[in-house]
């Protein structure tokens, strides 16, 4: 028998308990545990908590400094790679940075090894046509049909190499308005282990919340809240 201690009153109880239990039932043995409801281990850690950008399974909400406009997603991955393919691909489009020039020294440092590293050989074998620089010049002639399909090649490849198609949210958000959303511009909203509910949570939080950056409304369909979740209730 489990009886939770309070001091004196609690052994009364069980001594108690003990005696009319062996006077009605005397083939039965009653032994008296008592239980606390506050334990050591209760009191120390044995465990660091988890950073944020490290947990997974969580439904996140990124919104810009700038316009406070919100995306409200969701990644069974840890937050820290989910976000890193938000900038990554937001990086595609950003301006390059200039370059920093090397100095002058380094400049001459790289010359001097360089000069150091060569050395002359002399050529001792018969001499050709291509060591006089006599060679007859090689004379190619094309048709106007040809020059045009060339042309006409070089610049498809040009084209196709310009066309950046973005795939986040965030950097079409960048590309409309110039506004860059940062790894600070993240946090987390729910937690969930079970990939359906987790869908479930971030379709609830996009009808709730109505992230204007969000290009669907939910993720799952919703039969039991169609229209999201109230601000009093919670998940």
């Amino acid at each position: 028998l489990r009886v939770p201690y309070f001091g004196a009153e609690s052994q009364i109880y069980g001594k108690r308990v003990t005696a009319a239990a062996a006077k009605h039932y005397p083939l039965k043995k009653i032994r008296v545990v008592y239980d606390v409801t506050d334990r050591i281990g209760r009191g120390f850690q044995l465990k660091d908590s988890i950073a944020d950008e490290f947990k997974s399974g969580v439904v996140y909400e990124a919104t810009c400094s700038t316009c406070n406009q919100a995306y409200v997603g969701q990644t069974f991955r840890h937050l820290n790679t989910r976000i890193h393919e938000h900038i990554l691909d937001l990086k595609k489009f950003l301006p390059q940075t200039a370059t920093v020039k090397p100095s002058t020294k380094s400049k001459q440092r790289k010359k001097k090894k360089q000069q150091e590293t060569k050395t002359t050989i002399k050529y001792t074998g018969p001499l050709t046509r291509s060591k006089t620089g006599k060679l007859p010049p090689v004379v190619v002639k094309l048709n106007s049909v040809d020059l045009d399909n060339l042309l006409d090649q070089t610049n498809l490849k040009q084209k196709n190499e310009n066309i950046r198609i973005p795939k986040s949210s965030i950097t079409k958000h960048y590309i409309a308005t110039n506004h860059i959303i940062t790894e600070e511009d993240f946090k987390i909203l729910h937690n969930e282990q079970r990939k359906y509910r987790l869908k479930i949570k971030e379709s609830l939080l996009i009808i709730t919340r109505a992230p204007q950056l969000n290009g669907t409304e939910q993720s799952m369909p919703l039969y039991i809240y169609p229209d999201g979740l109230n601000t009093n209730e919670q998940m």
